[in-house]
């Protein structure tokens, strides 16, 4: 019996005790061609971003909304290269280029600059949603202690 009590004791004291931990909030760096996901100071890799973000169902579609004009704005982008490249090597190669195709291929570069930025600016609002919907306040530390009580020899579960 007495092996019983003290299995069960060291059992319970070894066993780590978690309490509802409050999420802190994601931050956004943008450079010229990458955002960056940081949360209490460490990168987070877009994949868990989305996953976090699930939960909201507003950030959910703000964000879907965003990855929808980046897909929009990277084939705007790569057609217009495309078209731009194209005559401009015929132009330097045997001199007979359709600048009618390089000014549509250069406006839909420029079509693509405001879907990139639009995808930055829903990119930022569903994080902003987000992070408005964590809970707010500060998290009690939970401890547990073994010794003296009142009673005699216990534990101590302190929150």
């Amino acid at each position: 019996m007495k092996f019983f009590t003290l299995f069960f004791l060291l059992l319970f004291i070894a066993t780590p005790l978690h309490a509802d931990k409050i999420q802190e909030p994601i931050e956004i760096r943008r450079s010229f061609f990458l955002t960056s996901y940081l949360q209490d100071g460490e990168h987070i890799p877009r994949r868990e971003v989305r996953e976090m973000i699930r939960v909201n169902e507003r950030a959910k579609e703000e964000l879907s909304r965003a990855r929808t004009n980046l897909w929009f704005g990277l084939a705007a982008g790569a057609a217009g290269g495309y078209l731009m490249g194209r005559q401009l090597s015929r132009e330097f190669g045997d001199g007979k280029a359709n600048w009618t195709y390089t000014g549509f291929g250069a406006g839909l570069m420029v079509i693509s600059f405001s879907f990139t930025d639009m995808y930055f600016r829903q990119n930022r609002n569903a994080v902003r949603i987000y992070n408005a919907g964590l809970k707010q306040g500060a998290a009690k530390e939970l401890s547990l202690e073994f010794g003296f009580t009142r009673n005699g020899i216990g534990l101590f579960l302190g929150f």
